[in-house]
């Protein structure tokens, strides 16, 4: 499975329950980069992604379960990373935001190396950066 985030600049994903994730620009290379793979999301993210990804986008409350090898998953706000991950995708805002939920790991420390960085315009941020992580 490969993990797809968006955080600040401080690793918050959300407060109150409201997303960090809502940039068009972001949603659209999330579908680029799995188009011909599932993207697995929660029920809750589907609005964001159904209207530009059609059928490659699954949504279950159990989709870090069901998300399988070579198949990205997107998660709004995680208490830990899954199983079995091939790769880690974290989108980063250029600001910080309030919040209550934070990623949950320092992906550094548990072995992760930073494999490719990537700056580019958002819709609604005037930089975000992509970083890829592999173990």
């Amino acid at each position: 499975m490969i993990l797809v985030a968006c955080v600040d600049q401080t690793g918050g994903m959300s407060f109150h329950n409201r997303r960090q994730s809502r940039d068009r620009e972001v949603v659209r290379r999330i579908l680029a980069d799995a188009d011909g793979s599932r993207l697995w999301l929660a029920q809750r993210s589907c609005p964001l992604f159904v209207p530009l990804g059609g059928g490659q986008v699954q949504g279950a409350e159990d989709f870090l379960l069901r998300a399988g090898a070579g198949e990205y998953a997107f998660a709004e706000a995680l208490a830990a990373l899954p199983d079995g991950l091939e790769a880690v995708v974290l989108y980063r805002w250029d600001k910080r935001y309030p919040a209550d939920q934070w990623f949950p790991a320092d992906l550094g420390a548990l072995g992760w190396r930073l494999a490719r960085r990537e700056t580019f315009p958002g819709y609604s941020h005037k930089t975000i950066e992509k970083e890829t992580y592999i173990r």
